[in-house]
């Protein structure tokens, strides 16, 4: 996790799938990650952005606290909506992943 900060956009991406694969312990673990992972949503290259959103989707289901879990759903939708500024290809990506969330 120390490492995305010092990452390029590539590398970022290698450590967030990465992450992807990692189950949590335990709800703090996951919340720590959750935590870590959301100024990446504020990132310009889309690649990032949806891989941080598929972290996030994964360890919300470890978080058991209602409050936590829903303050982390309500910051994914403007990232996901900002993709529909973005050329058709990347809008078709952002309409499939928010398609495949709902």
């Amino acid at each position: 996790m120390s490492a995305l900060n010092e990452s390029n956009e590539w590398g970022q991406i290698y450590i967030l799938e990465a992450i992807s694969t990692h189950d949590p312990k335990n709800t703090e673990e996951a919340e720590q990650i959750c935590e870590r992972i959301m100024p990446r949503l504020a990132h310009s290259n889309p690649a990032v952005l949806l891989s941080s959103i598929k972290v996030l989707l994964k360890n919300i289901d470890y978080i058991k606290e209602d409050t936590q879990r829903n303050q982390v759903i309500k910051k994914l939708s403007a990232p996901l909506i900002s993709l529909f500024a973005c050329e058709p290809e990347l809008q078709y990506v952002a309409l499939r992943n928010i398609s495949f969330i709902l």
